[in-house]
Parts: structure tokens; sequence; C-alpha cells
């Protein structure tokens, strides 16, 4: 099995704000943002979420001091059991342009 850190493409930024991840044909689960990259987010939700299931992952934050929301598709990758939920690694899928220059801004601050 490759370890979620070993699976990383791309440079992560530490992240931690509120997150929605909405379910695709389930419910949405309420969650904290761990860290962020171009490629996936790390997030911790209260409930597990089985790997290749698609989401919808939509939190709010700043960049350069302007508010800033992102909502973007994103495939579980994997989803751990910890003491504060489940430490879950999504992959983007398709991120718009708007999405990856937000990302892109906090990745780069």
């Amino acid at each position: 099995m490759i370890e979620p850190e070993e699976a990383r493409v791309a440079p992560r930024k530490v992240l931690k704000v509120r997150s929605r991840v909405i379910m695709q044909n389930g419910p949405t689960l309420q969650g904290k943002t761990l860290d962020i990259s171009i490629s996936g987010i790390c997030v911790m939700v209260e409930g597990p979420i089985p790997a290749g299931h698609l989401c919808m992952i939509i939190f709010d934050t700043l960049v350069k001091g302007i508010p800033k929301q992102v909502s973007a598709t994103a495939k579980a990758v994997y989803s751990i059991c910890g003491k504060d939920g489940f430490r879950t690694g999504f992959q983007f899928s398709q991120l718009t342009p708007a999405n990856a220059t937000v990302i892109n801004g906090i990745v780069a601050s």
C-alpha cells in the first residue's frame, strides 16, 4: 500500500478552515481542512468516505486578504480513523481556472 504522504505529487500548504464535503448521492459531512495542493486536499471529516467516492469539497478562505470560496469535485483516496474524526485525502478532478487560481494563491502564500 502506498502511504498517503508518498502519493503526493505537488507541494502542500497547511490550511485550517471549516469545510463541507458533499458526498455524491449521500450526506453532507462537516469538516476542517488540514492541507492543500493544486492536486488535492486533506480534510478531517466526521465520518468515513470510501476510496474512489466522488465528492464536492466546499470551503471559504482568504487569499491576499480577499475572501474566496472554492467548490471543487474530488475523489477520495484514503480515509483514516483518528481521535478527531476521519483524516481523508482527496484528489481534485478538473479544477476550474478560478479554483486553480485560488488554490495556487493559497499554496504560494
